[in-house]
């Protein structure tokens, strides 16, 4: 007895014509996704329940410990008063102390400033990183991009002066279990999870919705990433739907 025949993968193909304009928008796009993707995952360490702890306690700590310090610097400079031999030595260590001292009643207000200069440094980095993966697709340009979606494998080739090229296939049932689809002016990004900051698939999009339409059959949650602000449209009012699943 025969086996049931099973249903073919559905195929669906893709073109767009690619020019420099387009790859800027989509380098722009990226800076935006690898932005959103560090913060997410900035906000996902700050909601760790030990970690918040430490941090409180840190700034409330450090003031008394400030004080200690002040007021042994004190105890030091009245020493060296009574005690002529050792009076550089105990002048030196009371500097020091009132300068520990100093840092430990500003570390709070330190800690805000110095945390959030960090936070916007590796956020430029990251941007920036994911601006230059459209360097090499833009200096290509003009070309037509196609892309081929058999069931969950995608299949990239692109058409240059009449010649075919195979560019890369993916299988996007492999990373959707984790996986996080974002979609930006230009093309749609693949994260392979939640605060991941490397792509592992762009995908070049033109702007009738159909790659996006096409993936989210596939059991895809994709988030729109505000062309201006940064973050999910539509969680701008909230935490919005899930970045993927």
């Amino acid at each position: 007895m025969n086996a049931p025949e099973a249903n073919a993968p559905q195929e669906l193909q893709f073109r767009l014509q690619v020019d420099e304009s387009h790859c800027d928008r989509a380098a722009q796009g990226l800076r935006l996704m690898a932005q959103h993707q560090y913060r997410s995952q900035v906000r996902r360490h700050e909601r760790t329940g030990w970690l918040g702890r430490m941090q409180r306690g840190g700034r409330k700590v450090a003031p008394a410990i400030g004080v200690l310090l002040l007021i042994a610097g004190v105890v030091s400079v009245l020493v060296s008063r009574a005690n002529e031999p050792s009076r550089l030595v105990c002048y030196g260590l009371a500097a020091i102390l009132f300068l520990e001292a100093l840092a430990f009643l500003l570390l709070p207000l330190w800690a805000d400033r110095v945390s959030t200069g960090i936070r916007v440094w590796f956020e430029g980095i990251f941007g920036n990183w994911g601006a230059r993966r459209m360097r090499k697709t833009r200096r290509d340009a003009p070309f037509e991009a196609v892309y081929d979606l058999r069931g969950d494998l995608l299949v990239y080739s692109r058409i240059q002066d009449g010649q075919w090229t195979l560019r890369w296939h993916r299988q996007l049932g492999k990373i959707r279990p984790r996986g996080v689809a974002l979609q930006a002016p230009g093309l749609i990004a693949i994260f392979p999870k939640p605060g991941a900051v490397f792509p592992a698939i762009t995908i070049l999009t033109a702007g009738d919705g159909a790659m996006a339409a096409a993936i989210s059959a596939l059991g895809w949650t994709i988030v729109d990433i505000d062309p201006i602000s940064g973050e999910p449209a539509a969680s701008a009012a909230g935490d919005g739907p899930p970045l993927g699943r």
